[in-house]
């Protein structure tokens, strides 16, 4: 990266770091990193339920494809 976008950077992080302590319209506004631990919080969320609902809905049993290829062989012996 060039210089005046570090630059740019840190004045854009100083600006919001200062930000949050100059005026709260609601109470969550005045705990300071509670939208850095909301984000975590709700990444964490998504990564876990993403997890869970993977497992549920597309995971397959270990022997499911020993089970279909036998599945297929029962068919085709019993015609």
């Amino acid at each position: 990266m060039k210089a005046w976008q570090w630059i740019a950077i840190v004045l854009l992080t100083a600006a919001t770091v200062v930000g949050q302590f100059i005026e709260h319209h609601y109470w969550w506004e005045a705990i300071p990193g509670f939208f850095a631990a909301f984000a975590f919080a709700g990444c964490m969320l998504f990564m876990f339920g993403g997890k869970f609902l993977g497992k549920i809905l597309i995971s397959k049993a270990p022997d499911y494809y020993e089970k279909l290829h036998q599945s297929k062989e029962d068919k085709e012996n019993a015609h």
